[in-house]
């Protein structure tokens, strides 16, 4: 039974607009937490069951899983994927964030072998994404002072599993490098006495050819 609306949590676990119950043994479907269905006010929802695998939601509502779905959304049950990563560190730079993300201790039925990321600005924009990369990850092309929420899900060979908590960064562009020092030469220069051995040897040459070009 899928269960659809205003709701937040169900039986003890957080359920964001969407839970759904085991009818066989009257128990929450885990795989149904807290899938972070965004709203605006009071929401009806209608779910409309495609397989026994998956179930097409409707509402208004802007995301779901922390992907962007505008209001029609497709959630596909897959078994053997990752738990959800953490996002533990974001380091914005210019029209770039560098995301450093920690696997869940649940890897699913194989290795990991990278991350899905997708950055989605708090405005006007279009997400950017990165598929099956490995961490640290730089998702790159971003708009520079536009905050971007960014969550993770990591990837295996059954398929990518549910994401991440979102974490915001703002990229911005670098101070001006600073210019380089300019170098100076310093210029040897004599000492006191040097400059008065200079000045005798100097009237001495000069004295010698006076003494040699004056008549007797």
């Amino acid at each position: 039974m899928l269960l659809a609306g205003t709701l937040d949590q169900f039986g003890g676990a957080p359920h964001e607009r969407l839970a759904r119950l085991d009818l066989s043994t009257n128990d929450v479907d885990a795989s149904f937490n807290n899938l972070s269905v965004s709203h605006a006010g009071y929401v009806a929802y209608d779910a409309f069951p495609i397989s026994s695998s998956s179930v097409m939601v409707g509402g208004w509502f802007a995301r779901v899983d922390q992907a962007q779905r505008n209001g029609l959304a497709l959630i596909i049950e897959t078994n053997g994927t990752p738990q959800a990563p953490q996002i533990t560190q974001a380091v914005p730079g210019n029209s770039q964030i560098v995301l450093t993300i920690t696997p869940s201790a649940n890897f699913g039925d194989s290795p990991i072998t990278g991350y899905d990321v997708t950055c989605t600005p708090n405005g006007p924009g279009s997400a950017v994404s990165v598929v099956n990369a490995a961490s640290p990850v730089l998702v790159s092309g971003l708009t520079n002072g536009a905050p971007f929420d960014c969550a993770a899900r990591a990837v295996n060979v059954r398929g990518s599993g549910p994401a991440s908590a979102a974490i915001e960064a703002t990229p911005a562009a670098q101070g001006p490098t600073p210019s380089p020092s300019a170098s100076v030469t310093t210029v040897p220069t004599l000492s006191e006495w040097g400059m008065v051995i200079l000045c005798l040897g100097c009237a001495a040459i000069g004295l010698g050819t006076l003494r040699r070009t004056s008549p007797h």
